[in-house]
């Protein structure tokens, strides 16, 4: 539409975005001055019946996202031609697409407090019963002070109203960030937003979405069947629980990711928390700050995100106009700003009212009329339609209607029932929080398997008497991840690995079966890198010295394992598992037993000597 015309009570200018649904403009209150962005609904969608009926109910849940995080709607109208069309805020900022595709990738400290944010206003959506069906990073805004700004909630499913909902089977969103079921157009629930979240965390720590295809098919098809590269395959240095956090945010069926948007939360600030991780960051300051990466980092950018039409519609780089054609006296300013146009991909928002004849007028939420300059939208033919505007009540308490208002004694009921549960929460959060004694925090480390809680233990009871056997299972699980780790970049491609890593590959191949030999080969091996000038300012050398010393020592004095027999690798599980009894006489009668027992079979031997060192240890 031309420059200077109005929609409703605003001043039209320069052109922000055009997509498939419609167009988005900078607007100015024509009384007040308020800037903001306008969304025009396409003329051949808002005709629809059934576009006006589905939008009617979601502009009433759009009303409620009163939150910090979320693009504010300001109001909603149509104008005398049955154009309909809506306000919201316009922010300052670059889309987090635009900041990835700049920086490559950001730090984890970066990556957690943006998703903090996201979550935080996922939560607020959820709570009213709002899903956002299409998370990605094209819908987030960040401002200058790095505030999130989530924007086009264009297509939310309200919990309960089925009376127009999109059919089953119909699939709505972008492929790259998309949950499984959704892929298929099955129900959709909070955690599908859930796993769009992890689907962008992804993408912050690793430079690209989960999955890639040369086409929306192959994403989805990937995205449905196959699992997504490890995070610390690609960097070691993340902390742990943040790549389980995310990869449990990506997992393919619904009920094996995290329940709400809280408990996302509450992971995401332990892990900020977590004195430890400040630790390993020391002295590496400015390898922790957005877009700052280590030579050791790769930087991987997808072809499907990175020329999609996410960032040629809606939001704008600073300095650059969508159209070379805009001639708006406005804009000039506009390419000073981060315009938020939400995304047109899908339909906009809008809200089915019905066509009046007469004069031009508005309704505020206050009541009050006020009459719109119309200078160039009167229809040639004379007839003049009634145009309606209304703003949303921001003073007003969301669910604050009438039909939401329940009875005194109700309100009595449910806010004892809260208390009740509150009590009940912190009593378990008082009980969970106890540290746990030696042997409960032992059998917790050995079940767990987790170099976290390994490492804990050793913390806590340094001087306990079985801290050299947590000690032994802590660097052998950090040897197999190691190895794990090198092995699956040098598979796939991810990161070149140099001689070092190789060779340390190459050392410990046969290390379980072939002890002998390979001490010998780590020696060799200790020989060329072990002090090396490399070593002080490579911190992944310096591991891998660390790691071949104790490899060395352990493997000379280890005889060969002969698992090849399924009843070797039994009988070695049944001693692993002895040291979880915590009765030491109960232990020493089951090793004694199977030494005597096995003793003189040779398939047992491996075990039979493990037990006679497990025996020896207590």
């Amino acid at each position: 539409m031309p420059p200077d015309e109005y929609l409703g009570p605003y001043k039209i200018g320069a052109l922000i975005g055009r997509g498939g649904m419609g167009a988005v403009y900078a607007g100015e209150h024509a009384k007040t001055g308020e800037k903001c962005a306008v969304k025009l609904i396409a003329a051949h969608v808002s005709d629809d019946p059934r576009f006006r009926r589905r939008f009617d109910s979601e502009i009433r849940a759009l009303k409620l996202l009163k939150h910090r995080n979320i693009v504010r709607i300001i109001g909603e109208g149509e104008d005398e031609e049955g154009r309909l069309f809506y306000s919201m805020e316009l922010i300052d900022g670059e889309t987090l697409q635009a900041r990835i595709r700049r920086q490559k990738k950001l730090s984890w400290q970066s990556t957690v407090g943006i998703a903090i944010q996201i979550a935080a206003a996922l939560k607020h959506a959820h709570d009213i019963g709002v899903t956002h069906r299409d998370l990605k990073p094209a819908n987030l805004i960040l401002t200058a002070d790095d505030t999130v700004k989530l924007v086009d909630f264009g297509i939310p499913k309200v919990f309960g109203d089925d009376r127009e909902q999109t059919q089953l089977g119909s699939v709505l969103g972008t492929p790259d960030y998309m949950a499984p079921e959704q892929a298929v157009g099955g129900p959709i629930t909070p955690r599908t937003d859930l796993y769009a979240l992890g689907s962008v965390m992804y993408a912050m720590l690793l430079g690209r979405a989960p999955f890639k295809g040369k086409n929306a098919t192959d994403v989805i098809d990937a995205l449905r069947r196959d699992r997504p590269v490890p995070l610390d395959l690609v960097n070691s240095a993340l902390p742990e629980e943040l790549t389980a956090l995310v990869h449990q945010l990506l997992e393919k069926k619904p009920e094996d990711r995290p329940p709400t948007a809280l408990s996302v939360i509450n992971r995401l600030k332990a892990i900020l928390a977590e004195p430890r991780h400040h630790e390993t960051q020391t002295g590496k300051s400015s390898a922790t700050n957005i877009g700052d990466r280590s030579d050791g980092e790769t930087n991987l950018v997808d072809p499907v995100t990175t020329d999609s039409d996410d960032t040629r519609e809606g939001f704008l780089p600073r300095g650059e106009t969508p159209l070379s054609t805009a001639t708006s006296p406005r804009s000039s300013e506009t390419s000073r700003r981060y315009r938020v146009a939400d995304e047109i991909s899908t339909p906009g928002l809008a809200t089915a009212v019905s066509r009046r004849d007469q004069t031009v007028e508005s309704t505020t939420s206050g009541g009050e009329s006020l009459d719109f300059p119309n200078q160039s939208n009167a229809p040639e033919n004379g007839e003049v339609r009634r145009a309606r505007f209304a703003t949303v009540d921001l003073e007003s308490p969301i669910l604050g209607s009438p039909e939401h208002r329940s009875h005194p004694l109700l309100h009595g009921i449910a806010i004892a029932g809260m208390i009740a549960v509150l009590m009940a929460v912190g009593y378990l959060a008082f009980r969970m929080l106890q540290p746990l004694g030696p042997d409960a925090s032992y059998q917790a480390a050995i079940e767990s398997g987790e170099v976290a809680k390994l490492s804990s233990f050793l913390r806590r009871f340094p001087d306990d008497e079985r801290a050299n056997e947590i000690r032994d299972l802590q660097m052998e699980l950090r040897v197999a991840a190691t190895l794990r780790r090198f092995s699956a970049q040098d598979k796939i491609g991810i990161v070149e690995l140099g001689p070092a890593e190789l060779g340390f590959i190459a050392a410990l191949k046969d290390r379980k079966t072939k002890p002998n030999e390979s001490a010998e080969r780590v020696g060799q091996w200790l020989n060329v890198f072990d002090g090396s000038a490399e070593a002080e300012s490579a911190p992944v050398l310096a591991e891998l010295l660390e790691l071949a010393r104790y490899q060395r020592d352990r493997l000379k004095t280890r005889s060969p394992q002969r698992i090849e027999d399924s009843r070797t690798a039994e009988l070695l599980k049944e001693v692993r598992d002895i040291r979880l009894l915590s009765n030491k006489d109960e232990i020493r009668k089951k090793l004694t037993g199977i030494i005597e027992t096995f003793g003189d079979l040779g398939w047992a031997e491996p075990a039979v000597e493990e037990a006679r060192k497990r025996l020896q240890q207590l």
